[in-house]
């Protein structure tokens, strides 16, 4: 889990974001997809050769949290 981080963020705060991932994730095609709209939630997972976005659900918000701040404790304690 080295250089792995997950983050919980708004759709606000991804589209206004210029997302290093949709570049790294799409290549000269993030340019052609739309970005995630504004008003969601969504948690993203990052790592040095790999990045992931999914949307959460807002009743399920918290869970996400939850699961963001597990997997970060576990890549920095390794």
């Amino acid at each position: 889990m080295d250089g792995v981080h997950v983050s919980v963020e708004d759709g606000a705060v991804l589209q206004s974001r210029v997302a290093f991932t949709r570049l790294l994730a799409l290549g000269v095609f993030a340019l052609a997809v739309p970005k995630l709209k504004g008003g969601d939630a969504y948690v993203a997972v990052q790592g040095p050769d790999f990045a992931w976005v999914a949307h959460v659900d807002r009743k399920h918000v918290a869970g996400a949290l939850n699961f963001a701040n597990a997997v970060n404790q576990v890549a920095e304690d390794r």
